[in-house]
Formats: C-alpha cells, sequence, structure tokens
C-alpha cells in the first residue's frame, strides 16, 4: 500500500469527527429562541390648533325710517364714537355746527367737528333724504375694534319743513351686540334754539317753503337745545306760517335700527 493511499484513510476518521462535531441545522434543536420585543410607540404630541386673531373691524347696518305725515328728513350725520364726544347737551347752547345742520340740514359742519374729535372712530353722511313714510339703509364698517361694547353711536337729521328743529338719537350705547343683534330707538325731536320759529317761506328751506338755510344771527330767545313744541300752521291761524296741518308731527319723529353684521 503506498504512503499517499495511507494519508487518506488517515483523514477519513478526522473529517468525520468534524461532521459530527458539527451536526447539522435540523428542526429538532430545543434550544429556545430569543425573539426581540415589539417596539414600543408613543403617543405624539398633538399640535394644537393656532388661536385664531379677533376679527379687527365691526360692520354695522343702520336703518332710518321717517315716521312723519309731512316732514322730509334732510342726510343724516351718523357719528360711532366712544364716550367723550357728544353732539350737544340738552339745555345748552347749541355749537354752530349742530346751528347748520338744524338751520340748514347739511350734515357737513357737524361731522367734519366730529372727525376732528379723539373720541370719534367713524362719520358717515346719511345717504339722501328720507320722504316722510320712507326709509334709508346704509352701513358703516368701524376699523381696528372687535365688539361693540365702550362704543355709542349718534345720528342727527333736520326736519326740512321747520325753522330748527331735527331729530334722531344722541350718544346712545351699543352695549355688546354680538353678530345679527339688532337695537332699535324711536329719536325724538328737539329744538335748536338758535331760530324763532316763524315758519314763513323765507326762514325755512323745505319743499314746503323754500327759503333760507342757515342763518348765523340767533334770534330765539331761548338759545339752547329743548324738546321741540311742534309747529303752528295757517290750518291752525297763524296766517303767516308756509305750513298746513300735514306738516304736523308727533314725538317721536324717527326711529333707528342697528344690526351688528360683522
Amino acid at each position: 500500500m503506498g504512503l499517499r493511499t495511507l494519508k487518506q484513510i488517515a483523514v477519513l476518521p478526522l473529517i468525520s469527527a468534524m461532521l459530527v462535531a458539527c451536526g447539522g441545522d435540523d428542526d429538532d434543536d430545543d434550544t429556545p429562541r430569543i425573539t426581540a420585543p415589539d417596539p414600543v410607540v408613543e403617543p405624539q404630541p398633538q399640535p394644537q390648533p393656532e388661536p385664531q386673531p379677533q376679527p379687527s373691524q365691526v360692520q354695522l347696518q343702520i336703518s332710518l325710517t321717517n315716521l312723519t305725515a309731512g316732514q322730509p328728513q334732510t342726510p343724516a350725520a351718523v357719528i360711532v364714537h366712544r364716550s367723550g364726544y357728544l353732539a350737544f347737551d340738552e339745555g345748552e347752547a347749541a355749537s354752530v355746527e349742530l346751528e347748520d345742520l338744524a338751520e340748514s340740514g347739511s350734515p357737513q359742519a357737524l361731522l367734519t367737528a366730529a372727525g376732528t374729535n379723539d373720541a370719534v372712530l367713524k362719520t358717515y353722511a346719511g345717504p339722501a333724504v328720507v320722504a316722510p313714510g320712507g326709509n334709508r339703509t346704509f352701513t358703516m364698517t368701524i376699523d381696528g375694534v372687535s365688539s361693540t361694547e365702550g362704543l355709542y353711536l349718534t345720528g342727527l337729521t333736520m326736519l326740512a319743513n321747520t325753522n330748527d328743529a331735527f331729530t334722531g338719537v344722541n350718544n346712545v350705547s351699543l352695549g355688546n351686540m354680538a353678530v345679527g343683534d339688532s337695537m332699535r330707538w324711536n329719536g325724538p325731536v328737539w329744538d335748536a334754539g338758535t331760530e324763532a320759529n316763524t315758519e314763513t317761506a323765507a326762514t325755512m328751506p323745505g319743499p314746503a317753503a323754500g327759503g333760507e338755510g342757515t342763518n348765523a344771527a340767533r334770534d330765539d330767545i331761548l338759545n339752547k337745545v329743548t324738546f321741540h313744541q311742534g309747529v303752528i300752521t295757517s290750518d291752525q291761524g297763524l296766517a303767516t306760517s308756509a305750513l298746513n296741518n300735514s306738516h304736523r308731527f308727533d314725538q317721536p319723529a324717527v326711529a333707528i335700527r342697528v344690526t351688528r353684521l360683522q
């Protein structure tokens, strides 16, 4: 037997021993298997909604209804303001701006003066004349506020067929109106006390007379704002009066309704 053959025979037992030692990777292995636990999923914090900014403006719908039978009402001076503004004080002399509104029917002087007051937020000249029994509706947008709390409304208009009578609301609170809320006021008639109530054709601007507007001379003996006592017409025996019974009026003379739209 050759040397090479002897070497091969000697190696065989060694290979067999190695195979036995290695064993086989069969399914009979009873060794317990260690498996990794499932990962723990921690709840993630939910993003919080961003706070919504408060609206920076309030929008109001304003409606004026003429309650008289024969008194056209001139374009109104409408003012939204805080405490600290007052168009007039009953029992005190009227300003020259109120005099102009009460005698000529123009709201411009009163609105211009109001615009210089720090308490005033918005001014508006109402749209055109409101005929007897008629209505005018418009909107006002007040910037820089998110509610009506602390806000006031002043809205004044002249009774055109008079010497110096005017009606409306003066410094009424708008409270704290929610969107959709409405408030309503009935406006009395005041006498500006700046012009004598002669009711002659030459002294009244209205369509019943067609006379002058503002007269700077103050010839009313009171010279202060008071509730109006009404007119005396030719039908009542005042021969110089350009008015008749259709021009008489009762209190109140105007209804003002405010609705918050935004």
